[in-house]
């Protein structure tokens, strides 16, 4: 519940949530979010602060590692690539604060996702959401909705798939072989979260 809980993150490219409407209680509604980082915000991506030019090189080569443990040929290079798409996307968002501003929220109606964000198969995302009869979606935010629709018409398909290789990899580290879980935490774990130990494998 990201509207409670204020917490607007979600590695996927879009965040959707059901809850009863803002503006219409008798009605619920679903919520379309902005999303696709790895990180926890657009800051970590742009800030050019040294703490977070660490974490951002941290956070490049894990990608790189991880692709290599997914024996990629040239990893470095792709994991670059697929660094690159999510600073594009991250450039499409919001600030966190911007994020949680009820009134940028706008209603659209299916034609006008179609119309507002150019770039995406809407009916097949919301198809795929089993959300194919709903009529309208609270665009949540507005504008990275639409950013992010045109950088999935115009960025390369094989960065995209290479993309969402390393979030499937990244996100289900803990069940692949003890290399994936080591990197995942070496950069969630130690690097972001400060924690020095990691939790037994077998538990």
């Amino acid at each position: 519940d990201p509207l409670n809980a204020t917490n607007f993150w979600t590695e996927n490219l879009f965040g959707l949530f059901v809850t009863q409407g803002l503006q219409d209680p008798n009605r619920n509604m679903p919520y379309l979010l902005q999303g696709g980082l790895g990180m926890p915000d657009r800051e970590y991506y742009l800030s050019s602060s040294g703490p977070m030019v660490e974490t951002r090189n941290a956070y490049r080569k894990y990608l790189a590692d991880l692709g290599s443990a997914l024996g990629w040929p040239n990893a470095q290079a792709r994991a670059d690539r697929v660094f690159a798409l999510e600073n594009a996307i991250a450039q499409a968002h919001v600030s966190a604060e911007q994020a949680q501003d009820a009134k940028a929220a706008q209603e659209w109606t299916r034609d006008q996702f179609k119309q507002r964000a150019p770039g995406m198969d809407w009916d097949a995302f919301f198809d795929g959401a089993q959300l194919g009869s709903q009529r309208s979606v609270i665009a949540w935010h507005p504008q990275p909705t639409t950013r992010l629709a045109a950088l999935v018409g115009t960025q390369p398909v094989d960065v995209w798939k290479d993309y969402l290789k390393l979030r499937l990899a990244s996100r289900y580290a803990n069940v692949l072989p003890k290399r994936f879980d080591d990197l995942r935490f070496g950069f969630y774990g130690t690097t972001l979260g400060g924690q020095q130990q990691q939790r037994p494998r077998d538990k």
